[in-house]
């Protein structure tokens, strides 16, 4: 029976510290993102927190799976559990394209296309792949144009 219990009071001995120290990383990344220091971070707040070759939209997809109970603000105890906004998942294209849609008519302008890029893309640069993508020159995107498939259920 000692030997059984040394060995797990070993591993546990090892694993607090380890533990610790993640969570020590999380929260230094969470007091940088939260400029005005009410111990929550907004939407932007926390783009703050993610790589910088995320969009803006599959940040906003990390942001709503880490707000846990809506509020529109990530707490602290929020970013711990979701591992820094890692936990949720990956959003799928429909995902990305309704999140990028932020005045909801269904169809992406350039401006809500360049969310759905990597940050750091030039603008000219999105410009000629959303010029590329626009097959019936109207100026926006379609769900299909963006490369949503037409057999997709979508919520629209």
């Amino acid at each position: 029976m000692k030997k059984a219990i040394f060995p797990a009071l070993f591993v546990l001995a090892f694993a607090a510290p380890a533990a610790q120290a993640k969570t020590g990383k999380l929260d230094k990344k969470f007091d940088r993102a939260d400029l005005n220091t009410d111990n929550q971070l907004s939407p932007d707040e926390f783009q703050a927190t993610q790589k910088k070759r995320i969009s803006v939209a599959y940040s906003l997809f990390r942001f709503n799976k880490t707000d846990t109970n809506n509020d529109g603000f990530v707490s602290l105890e929020e970013f711990r559990l979701s591992r820094g906004g890692l936990t949720g998942g990956k959003p799928t294209k429909i995902d990305i394209f309704l999140l990028a849609d932020a005045d909801n008519d269904d169809v992406l302008d350039p401006t809500e296309y360049v969310d759905t890029l990597a940050s750091g893309v030039a603008y000219p640069k999105a410009l000629k792949v959303f010029a590329k993508r626009d097959k019936d020159d109207s100026g926006t995107l379609s769900p299909q144009e963006f490369g949503i498939k037409n057999g997709s259920p979508l919520p629209f």
